[in-house]
């Protein structure tokens, strides 16, 4: 049956509903609401369900620029809860929230139907503002949720415009086992970035396809796996970027408007081709049409940081956290940024609350431990923090934090032990055995690693260049063997290994990641006794938004051969004096 045909006989609503009619809890404030995961009365396989409803109804009310929705990421942490509506609401700073169950079964005509029953509650006292029972054959699901979302903007005082009754009542698919096969791929893809998760959800939504191929979601979604597959280096072809790029171009043709053809053409030039500009054209475009779209707005800030924007990454990020209060992701993002600002005590706030949020990820304590580093060149306090996250972490992923700690602070052999933990085969290894040795001031030792270093880097920067590769790995990959060979005082050679690593990606071009590559180049300018290139670069990551402080660079041994060279003195007392690193 057609879905034309179907919403014709869409069901009958199986309970009287009630709208209580009441003041708006605001009227200078945008009204924010939480969907709630709804409550899966089915077959525990059938969750996906339940949760693709969930998400459905949130990417709705996302569309309504008078309405903040709080993110799903955030949602989601509520299923099966039994915290009071008075606890939610205050926790995620909402005036409404709107949870509800759903159950779809078989009837015994054969037919597949499917019940809902959403409930609006008023956090403020939390009355039931509204509630419905429906009870419909499968196919009028499309028309369920855009009936809930449109009651819930009549429940809170928000009418619809134009475009935005487009939005949230145009179906996604005519084809119901397309769209079931989409819910079971976004049940992986929701599930993080491992590739096994990525490529079951890809296979999912290419069966989407294979029984709609005018599914404009389901082409945007596979899109967007395809340039999470690149971008994470688990296939850096081109013919994967290429695949990206088709169902990117096939979303935006059957649909312009829809906010994931949008996303997925922006990620394709920011992931795939690191076309800033381009994937910014994209995602403003999307965020007009889901100004609530609290991951929208975090990739429009990861973009602004690239591009050296870090004031307005900073904004963006903060709304979506407000949108996103339960994402320990979005707390990192935006102490990582802050810290790039050098706004150490906003950043170190919001390191807490993502430990506080994911208290067994490692990220949030290492770079809090850095934070001091830079901040006040603290070792004490650092290592406190990494000690802290011994208990909740494994420690293999606290050992590299431990080895610049005990480089900082002079203990040399308990850095070699730290690397010993690390693979002993990998170019981390042998770079890290060589620093280590090379600051002990042994020479011979050092070099030996170094050379293996060098060794190991130029098979691979072979390989890629053969391949035709120029991306985020041949930068690293550059920017080290230019380290290495520093390290066995072969100038020329350092010197053109560093550049290379800077020619393919510029700290104009890439504010964000580039401040590594610079740092290294200076390394190289110290190792080989030029030192006025060195400062010149040092004097450059001081005045840009980055890690770098004068704090740092008195505490790490690296600089050591500069600490008499009167601009290197000057570049410290200039920058500690002016507050840069105090603030």
């Amino acid at each position: 049956m057609g879905l034309g045909s179907a919403l014709a006989i869409w069901g009958v609503v199986a309970g009287a509903w009630v709208l209580l009619e009441g003041p708006p809890v605001r009227r200078t404030d945008r009204i924010k609401v939480a969907v709630l995961p709804f409550e899966n009365l089915g077959l525990p396989e059938d969750d996906y369900f339940a949760d693709g409803l969930t998400e459905e109804i949130i990417s709705r009310l996302a569309t309504i620029r008078r309405l903040g929705v709080i993110s799903r990421t955030s949602a989601l942490q509520y299923k099966s809860t039994e915290k009071s509506a008075t606890e939610i609401g205050a926790e995620l700073g909402v005036d409404y929230i709107l949870e509800g169950s759903v159950r779809w079964e078989i009837s015994p005509d054969g037919s597949a139907r499917v019940r809902v029953t959403p409930q609006l509650v008023r956090v403020s006292d939390e009355t039931q503002v509204w509630s419905q029972n429906y009870d419909a054959i499968l196919a009028g699901i499309f028309q369920i949720q855009s009936d809930i979302a449109e009651t819930v903007l009549r429940a809170v005082h928000i009418g619809l415009v134009e475009e935005e009754v487009s939005v949230t009542s145009t179906p996604p698919t005519h084809d119901l086992q397309a769209y079931q096969c989409y819910l079971k791929g976004n049940e992986y893809f929701y599930r993080g970035y491992e590739a096994g998760d990525l490529n079951i959800a890809a296979d999912y939504y290419r069966r989407a396809l294979e029984l709609d191929p005018s599914f404009a979601t389901a082409h945007a979604r596979l899109s967007l796996v395809h340039s999470q597959v690149y971008w994470f280096r688990y296939d850096e072809t081109q013919a994967r970027l290429a695949q990206a790029k088709r169902h990117a171009d096939v979303s935006i043709e059957l649909a312009p408007q829809l906010p994931e053809s949008l996303l997925a053409q922006g990620y394709y030039y920011y992931y795939g081709r690191r076309d800033y500009e381009e994937a910014l054209r994209y995602f403003e475009a999307a965020r007009q049409l889901q100004p609530s779209n609290s991951d929208l707005l975090a990739a429009i800030a990861y973009i602004q940081r690239r591009v050296n924007s870090f004031d307005a990454a900073v904004q963006n990020l903060r709304i979506a956290f407000d949108l996103d209060p339960r994402s320990a992701i979005k707390a990192f993002e935006l102490a990582e940024t802050l810290y790039y600002t050098r706004d150490y005590p906003a950043a170190l706030t919001y390191f807490d609350r993502a430990i506080d949020l994911s208290p067994e990820w490692y990220e949030p304590y290492t770079e809090k431990a850095w934070l001091y580093l830079s901040w006040r060149g603290d070792t004490r306090s650092a290592r406190r923090v990494v000690d802290a996250a011994r208990f909740r972490v494994e420690l293999t992923s606290l050992l590299d934090t431990y080895y610049w700690l005990d480089l900082f602070e002079g203990n040399y052999e308990s850095a070699l032990d730290c690397v010993s933990w690390i693979a002993f085969d990998s170019v981390t290894y042998y770079m890290y055995t060589a620093i280590a040795h090379a600051l002990a001031e042994r020479a011979s030792e050092s070099q030996v690693y170094y050379d293996s270093v060098r060794v190991t880097l130029e098979r691979r920067v072979g390989l890629h260049v053969e391949e035709g590769e120029h991306g985020p790995r041949l930068v690293a990959e550059h920017s080290r063997l230019g380290v290495a060979y520093a390290g066995l005082g072969v100038k020329p050679e350092a010197i053109e290994h560093g550049q290379r690593a800077l020619d393919l990606l510029p700290l104009s071009v890439d504010a964000y990641s580039g401040p590594e590559w610079v740092e290294n180049m200076a390394a190289i300018y110290v190792s080989v006794g030029e030192y006025d290139a060195a400062i010149e670069l040092l004097e450059r990551l001081l005045d840009s938004p980055g890690w770098l402080s004068s704090s740092l660079l008195r505490i790490d041994p690296t600089w050591r051969p500069l600490s008499e060279h009167p601009r290197f003195k000057a570049l410290i007392g200039r920058h500690a004096k002016d507050g840069t690193d105090n603030a």
